[in-house]
């Protein structure tokens, strides 16, 4: 076989999904098949076109149905994932990234789409996608993207020389990191489950994503503080922050803000999910 139809690609992958997946898990499963694996548009899919295919892309797709069918999330089944139009490679040692944080950037790119040279921070950049995305956006921005990771570090690396995206990448724990640059704007998506929360964490997402990248071990506020103090010598005037944060402790980050950040200007912002998931500040 030199083709397949993607009708018939796709309903022989919807045959051997797991019967325990719901209708509608199976047709997301395989419409981000079709965008990561042959990189196809919606356009594509519903055209019904003609694919290459041959035998042993058959044992490749049995082997990560196979996979998917375990639980593996598939974009790291595939290593890849779409985010703001970019393909990133991900693997199990940084999140994948996710819708809300694609809506962080598109707020981001809105209100500093007009800025030119930008110095940028990113705390905690996973893949990179953040960093890379604005690198790629806006108008010739200096970034520097820290995180922990060193598994997290290469990968941000791969994605920029892939993306050709000139950032900084520094593998270093932010509570250590010291530097004499100020920075027009801090962006951060930190660990910010409480262990105690566990419970509310989808099941996948704890067997195979990255656990230091979600979870802190008691205050789910400690690397807001530690940014925000660390902004109050390292922000430039009329600097911005932006954050992504736990909806759950709004409040709590709101008391806080009240009782030692007052001279900021804030804002908290819902996603689309109708959830307080945005903080925005103004020095």
């Amino acid at each position: 076989m030199d083709h397949i139809q993607i009708s018939e690609l796709s309903a022989l992958i919807y045959k051997n999904l797991n019967s325990n997946f719901s209708s509608r898990k199976k047709e997301n499963i395989i419409n981000k098949y079709f965008s990561i694996y042959f990189n196809l548009s919606n356009k594509d899919i519903i055209l019904n076109k003609n694919i290459s295919w041959a035998n042993s892309d058959l044992v490749k797709l049995k082997n990560q149905i196979n996979k998917i069918n375990k639980g593996v999330p598939i974009q790291y089944v595939f290593e890849k994932e779409f985010f703001y139009n970019y393909l990133f490679t991900v693997d199990n040692t940084v999140l994948i990234p996710r819708p809300e944080t694609e809506e962080l950037v598109s707020k981001i790119l809105k209100r500093e789409k007009h800025s030119s040279n930008l110095k940028i921070l990113e705390v905690g950049s996973g893949s990179g996608c953040i960093s890379i995305t604005l690198k790629k956006e806006l108008l010739n921005p200096s970034i520097i993207a820290l995180d922990i990771s060193k598994e997290a570090t290469k990968i941000t690396k791969n994605n920029a020389r892939l993306l050709e995206a000139d950032i900084s990448v520094n593998c270093v724990d932010f509570f250590d990191y010291n530097t004499s640059k100020n920075f027009d704007i801090i962006i951060s998506n930190p660990p910010y489950i409480p262990i105690k929360d566990k419970n509310l964490v989808d099941k996948s997402v704890l067997q195979y994503e990255p656990k230091n990248a979600f979870f802190v071990k008691n205050d789910p506020l400690i690397y807001y503080k530690k940014i925000l103090k660390f902004s109050l010598s390292h922000l430039t005037q009329h600097g911005r922050i932006y954050f992504e944060i736990n909806s759950l402790y709004k409040d709590d980050f709101e008391k806080y803000l009240k009782s030692y950040f007052s001279n900021f200007e804030y804002n908290f912002f819902k996603d689309m999910q109708g959830k307080y998931r945005f903080l925005f500040l103004k020095f």
